[in-house]
């Protein structure tokens, strides 16, 4: 197993890319999507996430190899996350999500399991609790429910919430 540091990243004109083959992406960590995401959590979490920022070079090398990753390029909106397109080698598009707050991501990641059986959520493909991570199935449009609000309203969310429950609950073993 390959464990990577920020000491095998390059820091090139235009991002950083990971030295070496194993790699296979490259992941521009000055752009503008990086820097706002930055912002928002820096609002939210505070300074814990400036020790975080500084540790992601390595931990995104570290994700990239265990998980057999291309890396893409940041998706720029949330309020708890970096997310990051990428592909698996296999093809299937993914996204890696990262928080400074590892439970949000041992939540979303139990939560997202346990609502699987509705085919109404993305896959969890991957999950790594130290590293606040989590390689989440792409979903073919990538907008976020929030841009829908006023589509949905109030009806749709009574609706779905059971139906992945209901879901959840098919799949629990029962005694």
């Amino acid at each position: 197993m390959l464990v990577l540091s920020a000491g095998d990243w390059a820091a090139p004109t235009g991002g950083w890319r990971l030295r070496g083959a194993c790699h296979r992406g490259r992941v521009d960590v000055l752009s503008t999507a990086f820097d706002t995401t930055r912002a928002r959590l820096v609002a939210r979490f505070g300074a814990r996430v400036e020790p975080w920022w500084q540790r992601l070079p390595g931990v995104l090398g570290e994700l990239a190899v265990r998980w057999d990753l291309v890396l893409g390029d940041a998706v720029g909106h949330g309020n708890t996350s970096l997310v990051i397109r990428c592909q698996r080698v296999e093809g299937q598009p993914a996204m890696l999500k990262l928080t400074p707050d590892s439970s949000l991501a041992a939540a979303e990641a139990s939560a997202l399991r346990s609502w699987a059986a509705s085919r109404r959520v993305p896959l969890v493909w991957g999950f790594d609790l130290a590293a606040g991570a989590l390689l989440l199935e792409a979903l073919p449009d990538e907008t976020p429910l929030s841009r829908f609000a006023r589509k949905f309203r109030y009806v749709t969310w009574p609706v779905l919430l059971p139906r992945c429950t209901a879901a959840a609950r098919r799949s629990l073993p029962t005694a």
